[in-house]
């Protein structure tokens, strides 16, 4: 019933706002520009498009990412490896003795 009583007064705006007169967008227009003749289009020019083509920018691009790609290669595999050497880990599997104990 909640639900009810929030989602009417939306549905109510929506379909008020589906009623409203809209302005016309040919009042907007001058009468010279709404009589004038459509625009010539202008062919390209080649010079437009001077620049590499697309087999030559991937070649200057490609090497710097190949770099990249081998220094984050490099950088996983360093991540790999154990973060305690073997001699650490004995000494820390050994444990410290306890001054209090008697056993040290």
């Amino acid at each position: 019933m909640a639900a009810l009583l929030l989602i009417a007064p939306l549905a109510l705006a929506a379909l008020v706002q589906g009623c409203i007169q809209a302005p016309e967008l040919d009042d907007a227009l001058t009468e010279d520009a709404h009589d004038a003749d459509y625009p010539i289009l202008q062919p390209l020019r080649p010079e437009d498009f001077a620049g590499p083509t697309p087999a030559e920018a991937q070649a200057d691009i490609q090497a710097p990412l190949d770099s990249r790609v081998s220094s984050l290669q490099t950088r996983a595999n360093a991540l790999r490896r154990p973060v305690v050497d073997d001699a650490t880990r004995k000494r820390l599997e050994d444990g410290i003795p306890n001054p209090t104990s008697g056993d040290g």
